[in-house]
Protein backbone atom coordinates (compact mmCIF):
# COMPACT_ATOMS: atom_id res chain seq x y z
CA UNK A 1 0.00 0.00 0.00
CA UNK A 2 1.24 3.28 -0.70
CA UNK A 3 1.05 6.03 1.79
CA UNK A 4 0.90 9.68 0.86
CA UNK A 5 1.78 12.14 3.32
CA UNK A 6 -0.16 15.84 3.20
CA UNK A 7 1.29 19.08 5.15
CA UNK A 8 0.18 22.50 4.45
CA UNK A 9 2.28 25.54 5.72
CA UNK A 10 3.29 29.10 6.16
CA UNK A 11 6.79 30.31 7.50
CA UNK A 12 7.61 27.29 9.20
CA UNK A 13 11.48 26.89 9.04
CA UNK A 14 11.96 26.88 12.89
CA UNK A 15 10.67 23.23 12.19
CA UNK A 16 9.56 21.99 9.08
CA UNK A 17 13.07 19.74 8.52
CA UNK A 18 12.17 18.26 11.80
CA UNK A 19 8.77 17.32 10.81
CA UNK A 20 9.60 16.33 7.63
CA UNK A 21 12.77 14.15 8.72
CA UNK A 22 10.52 11.97 11.07
CA UNK A 23 8.01 11.06 8.31
CA UNK A 24 10.92 10.55 5.37
CA UNK A 25 10.85 6.87 5.42
CA UNK A 26 7.59 6.32 5.94
CA UNK A 27 6.29 8.03 3.24
CA UNK A 28 5.86 6.81 -0.19
CA UNK A 29 5.37 10.53 -1.38
CA UNK A 30 5.38 13.54 0.48
CA UNK A 31 2.95 16.70 -0.49
CA UNK A 32 3.80 20.23 0.73
CA UNK A 33 1.30 23.07 -0.04
CA UNK A 34 2.61 26.38 0.91
CA UNK A 35 -0.23 29.30 1.62
CA UNK A 36 2.38 32.16 1.19
CA UNK A 37 5.65 31.70 3.13
CA UNK A 38 8.34 34.80 3.31
CA UNK A 39 11.43 32.66 4.85
CA UNK A 40 12.67 29.49 3.58
CA UNK A 41 10.18 27.05 4.52
CA UNK A 42 9.76 26.16 0.82
CA UNK A 43 13.52 25.77 0.58
CA UNK A 44 13.35 23.52 3.48
CA UNK A 45 10.18 21.51 1.59
CA UNK A 46 11.95 20.48 -1.43
CA UNK A 47 15.14 19.22 0.33
CA UNK A 48 12.60 16.35 1.51
CA UNK A 49 10.18 16.54 -1.60
CA UNK A 50 9.81 17.68 -5.35
CA UNK A 51 5.73 17.72 -4.82
CA UNK A 52 5.80 21.24 -3.32
CA UNK A 53 3.04 23.26 -4.55
CA UNK A 54 1.81 27.03 -3.64
CA UNK A 55 -1.69 27.68 -2.86
CA UNK A 56 -3.30 31.37 -2.60
CA UNK A 57 -4.79 31.75 0.62
CA UNK A 58 -7.99 32.43 1.57
CA UNK A 59 -8.37 32.56 5.49
CA UNK A 60 -9.68 28.37 5.16
CA UNK A 61 -7.69 25.57 5.72
CA UNK A 62 -10.18 23.23 4.52
CA UNK A 63 -9.32 24.84 1.62
CA UNK A 64 -5.32 23.75 1.79
CA UNK A 65 -6.02 20.50 3.06
CA UNK A 66 -8.15 19.58 0.31
CA UNK A 67 -5.94 20.80 -2.13
CA UNK A 68 -3.15 18.87 -0.81
CA UNK A 69 -5.35 15.89 -0.75
CA UNK A 70 -6.28 16.47 -4.54
CA UNK A 71 -2.28 16.00 -5.05
CA UNK A 72 -1.71 12.88 -3.61
CA UNK A 73 -1.48 9.54 -5.25
CA UNK A 74 -1.17 7.06 -2.33
CA UNK A 75 -4.03 4.25 -1.16
CA UNK A 76 -3.56 6.22 2.26
CA UNK A 77 -3.00 9.90 3.54
CA UNK A 78 -1.39 10.37 6.65
CA UNK A 79 -1.87 14.48 7.83
CA UNK A 80 0.87 16.17 10.09
CA UNK A 81 1.50 19.70 10.97
CA UNK A 82 5.37 21.28 10.64
CA UNK A 83 5.21 21.54 14.54
CA UNK A 84 4.56 18.08 14.55
CA UNK A 85 6.77 14.50 14.62
CA UNK A 86 5.95 10.83 14.04
CA UNK A 87 8.30 8.99 16.43
CA UNK A 88 10.22 6.61 13.78
CA UNK A 89 9.62 3.66 16.39
CA UNK A 90 6.00 3.76 15.04
CA UNK A 91 6.97 3.78 11.73
CA UNK A 92 5.77 -0.11 11.80
CA UNK A 93 3.18 -0.15 13.26
CA UNK A 94 1.60 2.35 10.81
CA UNK A 95 2.58 0.32 8.05
CA UNK A 96 0.72 -2.44 9.31
CA UNK A 97 -2.71 -0.58 9.38
CA UNK A 98 -2.50 -0.06 5.98
CA UNK A 99 -3.51 -3.73 5.57
CA UNK A 100 -6.49 -3.68 7.93
CA UNK A 101 -10.04 -3.02 6.82
CA UNK A 102 -10.46 0.46 8.58
CA UNK A 103 -11.65 3.51 6.67
CA UNK A 104 -9.45 5.47 9.03
CA UNK A 105 -7.56 5.97 12.35
CA UNK A 106 -7.62 8.26 15.07
CA UNK A 107 -4.05 8.62 17.10
CA UNK A 108 -3.47 10.44 20.81
CA UNK A 109 -1.89 14.30 19.47
CA UNK A 110 0.17 14.83 22.53
CA UNK A 111 0.99 18.39 23.12
CA UNK A 112 3.68 19.19 25.33
CA UNK A 113 3.54 22.42 27.54
CA UNK A 114 4.52 24.28 30.91
CA UNK A 115 1.11 25.53 31.79
CA UNK A 116 0.04 23.43 34.26
CA UNK A 117 -3.97 25.31 33.68
CA UNK A 118 -4.29 23.58 30.68
CA UNK A 119 -7.24 21.40 30.83
CA UNK A 120 -6.49 17.76 31.97
CA UNK A 121 -2.78 18.57 31.98
CA UNK A 122 -0.65 15.17 32.52
CA UNK A 123 2.69 16.00 34.44
CA UNK A 124 5.74 14.07 33.01
CA UNK A 125 6.56 11.83 36.05
CA UNK A 126 8.83 9.57 34.45
CA UNK A 127 6.52 7.35 32.92
CA UNK A 128 6.33 9.37 29.50
CA UNK A 129 6.15 7.02 27.09
CA UNK A 130 8.44 8.49 24.77
CA UNK A 131 10.35 10.36 27.29
CA UNK A 132 13.20 11.99 24.65
CA UNK A 133 10.20 13.34 23.00
CA UNK A 134 8.97 15.66 25.45
CA UNK A 135 12.27 18.20 25.38
CA UNK A 136 12.34 20.64 28.28
CA UNK A 137 8.56 20.38 28.98
CA UNK A 138 6.76 19.80 32.03
CA UNK A 139 3.97 17.94 30.38
CA UNK A 140 1.41 17.49 28.29
CA UNK A 141 -2.40 17.39 26.82
CA UNK A 142 -3.70 15.15 24.00
CA UNK A 143 -7.17 14.41 22.51
CA UNK A 144 -7.70 12.07 19.53
CA UNK A 145 -7.42 13.41 16.09
CA UNK A 146 -8.36 11.32 13.01
CA UNK A 147 -5.51 11.58 10.65
CA UNK A 148 -4.65 8.35 8.65
CA UNK A 149 -7.42 7.58 6.26
CA UNK A 150 -8.17 6.07 2.72
CA UNK A 151 -7.02 8.28 -0.38
CA UNK A 152 -10.72 8.33 -1.03
CA UNK A 153 -12.75 11.09 -2.98
CA UNK A 154 -15.29 11.35 -0.47
CA UNK A 155 -12.79 11.90 2.95
CA UNK A 156 -12.42 15.71 2.51
CA UNK A 157 -11.60 18.32 5.23
CA UNK A 158 -14.67 20.59 6.69
CA UNK A 159 -13.84 23.74 8.88
CA UNK A 160 -12.84 26.62 8.07
CA UNK A 161 -10.35 26.38 10.96
CA UNK A 162 -10.02 23.69 13.37
CA UNK A 163 -10.47 21.92 10.12
CA UNK A 164 -11.31 17.75 10.20
CA UNK A 165 -12.27 14.97 8.16
CA UNK A 166 -13.91 12.95 11.21
CA UNK A 167 -17.64 13.49 9.93
CA UNK A 168 -16.51 12.29 6.02
CA UNK A 169 -14.38 9.51 7.10
CA UNK A 170 -17.07 8.15 9.46
CA UNK A 171 -19.85 8.08 6.52
CA UNK A 172 -17.25 5.88 4.67
CA UNK A 173 -16.71 3.19 7.19
CA UNK A 174 -14.83 2.61 10.69
CA UNK A 175 -12.66 4.85 12.08
CA UNK A 176 -10.26 3.03 14.85
CA UNK A 177 -8.60 4.76 17.77
CA UNK A 178 -4.89 3.68 18.26
CA UNK A 179 -1.89 3.98 20.18
CA UNK A 180 -0.03 5.97 18.41
CA UNK A 181 1.19 9.23 19.47
CA UNK A 182 1.44 12.57 17.45
CA UNK A 183 3.98 14.64 18.98
CA UNK A 184 2.85 18.11 19.01
CA UNK A 185 5.04 21.30 19.95
CA UNK A 186 2.64 24.29 19.16
CA UNK A 187 3.66 25.79 22.60
CA UNK A 188 7.45 25.79 21.88
CA UNK A 189 7.05 29.24 20.13
CA UNK A 190 6.02 31.14 23.12
CA UNK A 191 2.27 33.24 24.51
CA UNK A 192 2.46 35.81 22.72
CA UNK A 193 2.79 33.50 19.36
CA UNK A 194 -0.03 31.36 20.54
CA UNK A 195 -2.19 33.78 21.54
CA UNK A 196 -1.69 35.84 17.78
CA UNK A 197 -2.52 32.65 16.24
CA UNK A 198 -5.63 31.70 18.35
CA UNK A 199 -7.18 35.05 17.84
CA UNK A 200 -7.09 34.78 14.46
CA UNK A 201 -8.64 31.32 14.51
CA UNK A 202 -11.38 33.51 16.01
CA UNK A 203 -11.46 35.56 13.54
CA UNK A 204 -11.89 33.04 10.97
CA UNK A 205 -13.92 30.81 13.07
CA UNK A 206 -16.70 34.03 13.29
CA UNK A 207 -16.38 34.89 9.66
CA UNK A 208 -17.31 31.51 8.91
CA UNK A 209 -19.98 30.12 10.95
CA UNK A 210 -22.57 29.20 9.33
CA UNK A 211 -20.14 26.98 7.27
CA UNK A 212 -19.59 24.45 10.35
CA UNK A 213 -21.07 20.98 9.92
CA UNK A 214 -20.50 21.03 13.89
CA UNK A 215 -21.42 23.76 15.51
CA UNK A 216 -21.25 22.38 18.80
CA UNK A 217 -17.71 22.10 18.68
CA UNK A 218 -17.37 25.69 16.71
CA UNK A 219 -19.14 26.97 19.84
CA UNK A 220 -16.61 25.33 22.13
CA UNK A 221 -13.74 26.58 20.75
CA UNK A 222 -15.08 29.74 20.35
CA UNK A 223 -16.02 29.56 23.91
CA UNK A 224 -12.85 28.66 24.69
CA UNK A 225 -10.30 31.60 22.79
CA UNK A 226 -12.89 34.09 24.35
CA UNK A 227 -11.64 32.52 27.94
CA UNK A 228 -8.40 31.78 27.70
CA UNK A 229 -6.88 35.33 25.26
CA UNK A 230 -9.63 37.72 25.92
CA UNK A 231 -11.55 39.22 28.75
CA UNK A 232 -14.92 39.23 27.18
CA UNK A 233 -16.04 36.29 29.66
CA UNK A 234 -19.77 37.24 28.48
CA UNK A 235 -18.98 36.79 24.81
CA UNK A 236 -17.42 33.11 25.82
CA UNK A 237 -20.32 31.95 28.12
CA UNK A 238 -22.73 32.71 25.54
CA UNK A 239 -20.92 30.69 23.17
CA UNK A 240 -20.17 28.01 25.86
CA UNK A 241 -24.40 27.59 26.56
CA UNK A 242 -24.67 26.96 23.05
CA UNK A 243 -22.56 24.37 22.89
CA UNK A 244 -24.14 23.22 25.55
CA UNK A 245 -27.28 23.00 23.97
CA UNK A 246 -26.56 21.19 20.95
CA UNK A 247 -23.78 19.07 23.22
CA UNK A 248 -24.24 18.02 26.73
CA UNK A 249 -21.73 15.51 26.69
CA UNK A 250 -18.65 16.81 26.67
CA UNK A 251 -16.30 17.55 29.55
CA UNK A 252 -14.78 20.53 28.52
CA UNK A 253 -17.99 22.36 28.07
CA UNK A 254 -18.92 22.46 32.11
CA UNK A 255 -15.43 22.87 32.72
CA UNK A 256 -14.93 26.42 30.64
CA UNK A 257 -18.58 27.58 31.47
CA UNK A 258 -17.82 27.46 35.13
CA UNK A 259 -14.20 29.32 34.46
CA UNK A 260 -15.53 31.93 33.44
CA UNK A 261 -18.62 32.28 35.84
CA UNK A 262 -15.59 32.47 38.14
CA UNK A 263 -13.55 34.93 36.37
CA UNK A 264 -16.96 36.97 36.63
CA UNK A 265 -17.13 35.95 40.83
CA UNK A 266 -20.47 34.30 40.02
CA UNK A 267 -19.80 30.89 42.29
CA UNK A 268 -23.58 30.27 42.35
CA UNK A 269 -23.79 29.36 38.64
CA UNK A 270 -20.01 27.99 38.83
CA UNK A 271 -21.19 25.12 41.52
CA UNK A 272 -24.39 24.87 39.66
CA UNK A 273 -22.70 24.35 36.04
CA UNK A 274 -19.83 21.69 37.58
CA UNK A 275 -23.12 20.12 39.58
CA UNK A 276 -24.11 19.45 36.44
CA UNK A 277 -21.40 18.43 35.02
CA UNK A 278 -20.45 15.40 37.46
CA UNK A 279 -24.12 13.96 37.00
CA UNK A 280 -23.18 13.85 33.56
CA UNK A 281 -19.46 12.24 34.40
CA UNK A 282 -19.94 11.36 37.92
CA UNK A 283 -16.40 11.21 39.76
CA UNK A 284 -14.69 13.20 37.41
CA UNK A 285 -11.14 14.63 39.37
CA UNK A 286 -11.08 17.53 36.87
CA UNK A 287 -14.77 19.32 37.53
CA UNK A 288 -14.33 17.80 41.34
CA UNK A 289 -11.52 19.90 41.70
CA UNK A 290 -13.06 22.89 39.77
CA UNK A 291 -15.56 22.48 42.60
CA UNK A 292 -14.06 22.54 45.45
CA UNK A 293 -11.79 25.24 44.30
CA UNK A 294 -15.13 27.35 43.66
CA UNK A 295 -16.67 25.96 46.85
CA UNK A 296 -13.79 27.96 48.50
CA UNK A 297 -13.88 31.05 46.54
CA UNK A 298 -17.13 31.37 47.97
CA UNK A 299 -16.46 31.07 51.41
CA UNK A 300 -13.75 33.45 51.11
CA UNK A 301 -16.00 36.25 50.11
Amino acid sequence: MKLSVCMIVRNEEHCLARALHSIKDLADEIIVVDTGSADRTTTIAREYTKNVYDLAWHDDFSEARNFSLSKATGDWVLVIDADEVIAPEDHALMRSLLAQPAVAYAFQQVSYTNDTTQYHYIPLVGNLRYQKYAHSFSGYISCNIIRLFRNHRNIRFAGAVHESVDASCKEQGDVVKTDVWIHHYQFERGADALREKQLYYLKIYEDHLDEYPDKARAYRDIASIYYTYTTHYDRAINYFQKSLALNNNNKKIYAGLGLCYIKQQNFHDALLIFEKGLEMFPGDTHLLHLKQFATQRQKDL
